[in-house]
C-alpha cells in the first residue's frame, strides 16, 4: 500500500471504549517491511477525546520528527 501511495510510513491504530474511558493504541509501520518503528498506548475520560486526539497527533509528529532525524544522520 504505501508503495502505491508513495509513503514511507504509515500511522495504524485503534480506539476502545472501556467503561468511561478511552483507550487508543497508535504504530508508525515503515511501508517498505511493515516493521513497527514506534508505537504507544494513550488513554483519556471519554469527554476528553479531543485532547487525546490532540495527544495522539503531538506523539506520531514526534514520533516522525526523531525517526526522521535518525534517518538523515
Amino acid at each position: 500500500v504505501g508503495a502505491s501511495w508513495g509513503v514511507g510510513r504509515i500511522v495504524e491504530g485503534s480506539l476502545r471504549r472501556v467503561g468511561e474511558q478511552i483507550k487508543a493504541t497508535v504504530n508508525l509501520v515503515r511501508a517498505s517491511d511493515g516493521f513497527a518503528e514506534w508505537s504507544d498506548a494513550l488513554s483519556a475520560p471519554v469527554a476528553e477525546t479531543l485532547r487525546l486526539q490532540e495527544r495522539m497527533a503531538r506523539a506520531v509528529a514526534s514520533a516522525m520528527g526523531s525517526q526522521s532525524a535518525a534517518f538523515a544522520e
